[in-house]
């Protein structure tokens, strides 16, 4: 799990046809995002895993 800087996040927005706010959020208060140091309006890049393999998953820090 990782903030992604402005660029690649641009990039990423770009890729995906989306604007900031279609994005789903993750609550400024989630104590991930105190761990990160993220600011509200970053998107963080979450790594998960299921039984097919790996995938990343985005979120934008939103307010309480």
């Amino acid at each position: 799990m990782h903030v992604m800087k402005e660029e690649q996040a641009a990039l990423l927005l770009k890729k995906l046809q989306v604007e900031k706010n279609q994005l789903p959020a993750i609550r400024s208060n989630d104590p991930v995002i105190h761990t990160l140091n993220a600011a509200i309006g970053d998107i963080v890049a979450i790594e998960r895993k299921d039984e097919t393999g790996k995938y990343l998953a985005y979120r934008v820090v939103v307010g309480v």
